[in-house]
């Protein structure tokens, strides 16, 4: 199949749109609760307006101005919306039509990874927020320092879209300039409820997959990068890489305080099962990163049967068509 430029004219207009929509974000006012912060960000569709009011709520929560975690039981009970806000673009699809690296020319080989890891992390930030605010009703059960983890991992999630969101810019491109997957969309569906049981799997389809994946992945894109003699872009993903440790430690740690409010005995089989149960296949790929992902706690017991498993299940199923990727429409 001949390469060609995936970036359309309606996509090209959305480029110049972003650009010119990266202000800081505008709303002053302190939230009255963490919930009313969360809801703030979900709401928000512009990809870095959602990241600036994220590290300005971040900000308000460390310095004391946001205290309470949820609002009185007497005010009406607020929600997440089933799906965050977002703008036109990037076009979500499913991951079988996702654009194949061959099938792009070859300078966008790079560009093309690094939006993927800025969509990542724009869907963490989205991650992280929903969990602050589905999971308050736990609150006090479930208790401050759950809350605090998770806005520390938003912030985080926030910086690293920024920077990759403007290494895309310095090199020509921009973030929404390619399709995106829609696994986020799959996590919320996979643990929309508010009790234990479905913050549990909200830590295994997260931190302990999804997180962990880039445990995996982000340090052989950065040597790829050094490799290709983009050192600035290998320094931003390799630094990224090195933060998601923290967080897939923060899910650990939370999975087995779930476990135990859920007095589970054996946290993790029930790990395993949850996963092989729910996790996209993926998320589970070898090779893996073993070193790092046991800096994060996360011992090869765990997740090794989870990985044969998926790969059993899919060898079982029946060979799918070669995937082609459709032509852009001329405009």
């Amino acid at each position: 199949m001949r390469a060609y430029m995936y970036v359309r004219p309606a996509l090209a207009m959305c480029g110049r749109r972003a650009l010119s929509n990266t202000s800081s974000a505008s709303c002053s006012a302190v939230p009255s609760t963490l919930v009313h912060a969360a809801l703030s960000v979900l709401n928000t569709p512009d990809p870095a307006a959602k990241a600036q009011l994220s590290q300005m709520h971040a900000r308000q929560w460390l310095s004391g101005q946001i205290t309470a975690i949820r609002p009185d039981d007497s005010e009406t009970k607020l929600q997440p919306p089933d799906e965050p806000a977002r703008g036109e673009c990037p076009p979500i699809v499913s991951s079988g039509d996702m654009p194949r690296v061959k099938d792009l020319a070859k300078a966008q080989h790079m560009l093309f990874y690094m939006h993927s890891i800025a969509h990542v992390e724009l869907s963490a930030i989205n991650l992280s927020w929903d969990t602050v605010a589905r999971y308050a009703c736990l609150a006090p059960q479930l208790p401050r320092e759950f809350f605090a983890d998770f806005i520390r991992v938003a912030d985080d999630e926030s910086r690293h879209f920024l920077m990759l969101s403007s290494r895309l810019r310095e090199l020509g491109s921009f973030y929404g300039a390619f399709p995106a997957h829609a696994l986020i969309v799959q996590t919320l569906q996979n643990s929309c409820g508010h009790d234990w049981q479905a913050l549990l799997r909200r830590l295994v389809l997260g931190q302990l997959s999804q997180e962990a994946r880039g445990l995996d992945a982000g340090p052989r894109l950065a040597n790829r990068l050094q490799g290709a003699g983009d050192n600035v872009s290998a320094n931003i993903v390799a630094q990224i890489a090195h933060e998601e440790i923290e967080h897939v430690r923060i899910g650990l740690d939370w999975f087995l305080f779930c476990c135990a409010q859920l007095q589970i005995q054996d946290p993790m089989l029930e790990f395993q099962e949850t996963a092989i149960s729910l996790s996209n296949p993926g998320a589970f790929s070898p090779p893996f990163n073993h070193e790092r992902r046991m800096l994060a706690g996360l011992q090869p017991e765990w997740y090794e049967p989870v990985a044969e498993a998926l790969q059993q299940r899919l060898a079982a199923l029946p060979p799918l068509r070669n995937h082609q990727l459709k032509q852009p429409q001329k405009p």
